[in-house]
Formats: structure tokens, C-alpha cells, sequence
């Protein structure tokens, strides 16, 4: 069986206003065949949310149409990587 990988690519501070973070990750095999994403840790008006979204290999998002695994509440972005299945790896820049 292949083992699923996530390799982390940058985390990112909340913006201006929101709390929360959120990490870009290279992902093998991809996730609904996107290989790069981004996962939001946020609390925009006060409710958590941590969200999947495709990604370019920078890190930044190319799609904000959530993406499987995304879901409402305040999961740390690794944890819900490993949720799916992934293995995570390697530190940010």
C-alpha cells in the first residue's frame, strides 16, 4: 500500500482581523487531483473553520471552492491532513 504524504510547504499568519493560520502543503497522491494545497485555520467572525482549497506550488490558492475534508471547527491544519489519511512531513521555509 502507498503511504499518502503530505510535505508541508509554508504556513502562513492570520490576516489582519482574523485569527487563526493556515499551511500550504505538496500532497502525494492529490487530493480530488490537486497536488498542492492550502488549509485555512480561521475564525473570520468568531466561528472556527478549517477549510481545503487547491493551491499553486508557491502556496497560494488557485480555486476557493472548499475541497473535501473541510469542515466547520477548529482542527489544527496538520491534524486535519492526517484526518485524511496523510503523513505529514518536513518543516515550512
Amino acid at each position: 500500500m502507498t503511504k499518502k504524504t503530505a510535505a508541508i510547504i509554508k504556513r502562513t499568519p492570520g490576516y489582519p482581523g482574523v485569527i487563526g493560520e493556515a499551511t500550504s502543503y505538496y500532497l502525494d497522491p492529490p487530493l480530488e487531483g490537486h497536488t498542492y494545497v492550502w488549509v485555512s485555520q480561521a475564525a473570520p467572525l468568531g466561528n472556527w473553520e478549517t477549510y481545503i482549497f487547491p493551491a499553486n506550488e508557491t502556496g497560494e490558492v488557485t480555486d476557493w471552492g472548499e475541497l473535501d475534508g473541510s469542515r466547520k471547527g477548529n482542527v489544527d491544519p496538520d491534524d486535519l491532513m492526517r484526518e485524511l489519511g496523510y503523513h505529514v512531513i518536513g518543516q515550512p521555509e
